[in-house]
C-alpha cells in the first residue's frame, strides 16, 4: 500500500487542521486511527457536512459507511 507524505502547508479551508488531528489521534498506527479513539466533534464543524468514513473490508462489498456527511 502506497502512504503519501502530505505537507500540511499546503492545505487550506481547516483541512490542516484535519491533518494535525489525525496525526495525533492515530498515535503508532500505520494508516490511521482507530474508530474508537478518532472523536469527530474535533474537526473543524465547517467541514462536517463535506466528510466520509469508511471502513474498507475484503471484499469492498462488505465495507461499512460510518459517516456520510449531507
Amino acid at each position: 500500500m502506497l502512504i503519501a507524505e502530505i505537507d500540511p502547508e499546503h492545505l487550506e479551508g481547516g483541512l490542516a487542521d484535519v491533518y494535525a488531528y489525525w496525526f495525533k489521534a492515530k498515535g503508532d498506527a500505520k494508516i490511521g486511527p482507530s474508530w474508537s479513539v478518532f472523536d469527530m466533534l474535533e474537526l473543524p464543524l465547517k467541514l462536517l457536512p463535506s466528510i466520509l468514513v469508511l471502513d474498507i473490508a475484503e471484499p469492498v462489498k462488505n465495507s461499512v459507511y460510518r459517516y456520510w456527511g449531507r
